[in-house]
């Protein structure tokens, strides 16, 4: 029996493009840490309708086809900074980011190394980047790419040697969160979940003749989330009501220090509810939030990584 493949010795590696849809012949090749992926390539298929005396079906067609998929991780410091970049549209400057307006690409390739097959998808964008943070749980969820074609080749396309993956341990959301404020105002032990969503909201242009995608286009950036606090006093609630301009910040760190420090500086509730779900169950506020742009700082959002000082 042929050897099949087995997850265990899959690898995904990623290089950031420059012309979209082709891969640099030179460059740094990342190795991604990953806990699973769904990278495809989706056909839409049409069933012939012509009509034939024996009844049955003459073809089918194949009509269009776009590359998309997930990738699934836990939050470690320095894996995802390139991907974190480009699903905001900015750039990292002195270790910050925030949302601009930059479309960015990257080739990424799946490696099933047991038995020699690689699939090199190309021109693939961010469009959405996706983080829970829960008590009792690693940080963890997924980005979600889309781009133009894939190409299977019996060995790996990538240029030069790929980088060994990161080091860096893996954030949680007991020991590594701090500093969580809404509105300016700490609850130290008052949440019990964060979540952060952003939509990129990437489009395919596509054309006669091709298959993939020819072009990706920018769409409007949507950052949402929600917040569940214990139900402790009503101040959240009215605000929901008032629905009052916010700011959310909170940090997340490893245990070696390294930290990222999420800032948007103006948000709404879109919704909220407080419910008595069942006996012996404390009762929680669930907020979820909309971010929207904050003429003082000039962004939705900003994400800062913070280093560990180096010892002497």
């Amino acid at each position: 029996m042929a050897q099949t493949a087995s997850s265990n010795l899959a690898r995904l590696l990623i290089i950031p493009e420059t012309v979209f849809g082709v891969t640099p012949s030179t460059g740094d090749v990342q190795t991604l840490r990953f806990t699973g992926e769904s990278l495809q390539f989706g056909i839409t298929t049409e069933t012939s309708q012509e009509i034939r005396s024996d009844r049955q079906i003459s073809d089918l067609i194949q009509v269009g086809a776009e590359a998309s998929g997930d990738v699934n991780f836990e939050l470690s410091y320095g894996t995802y900074d390139s991907l974190i970049a480009a699903a905001l549209g900015g750039t990292w400057t002195t270790n910050k980011v925030q949302n601009g307006t930059l479309a960015q690409f990257f080739s990424i390739e799946q490696g099933f190394t047991d038995i020699g097959q690689h699939i090199i998808y190309k021109g693939m964008g961010v469009n959405s980047l996706n983080l829970e943070f829960s008590i009792d749980s690693i940080t963890s969820r997924s980005v979600g790419v889309m781009g133009a074609e894939p190409i299977r080749h019996d060995s790996s396309e990538m240029p030069g040697t790929p980088q060994d993956p990161t080091s860096t341990s893996v954030m949680d959301s007991v020991s590594g969160f701090a500093d969580l404020m809404v509105a300016g105002q700490s609850y130290p032990c008052g949440v019990s979940r964060v979540t952060l969503n952003v939509d990129a909201a990437l489009r395919a242009q596509r054309a006669l003749g091709k298959m993939g995608a020819c072009a990706i286009n920018l769409g409007t950036l949507n950052i949402t989330g929600e917040i569940v606090v214990y139900f402790s006093d009503g101040i959240l609630y009215d605000k929901f009501i008032a629905n009052e301009d916010l700011s959310l910040t909170w940090t997340v760190k490893d245990k070696e220090g390294n930290q990222y420090k999420f800032n948007l500086p103006r948000i709404k509730f879109s919704d909220g509810s407080v419910n008595a779900g069942s006996l012996d169950q404390d009762v929680e506020l669930t907020l979820p939030y909309q971010a929207i742009f904050d003429p003082t700082s000039g962004f939705t959002i900003e994400i800062e990584r913070v280093p560990v000082t180096p010892g002497p």
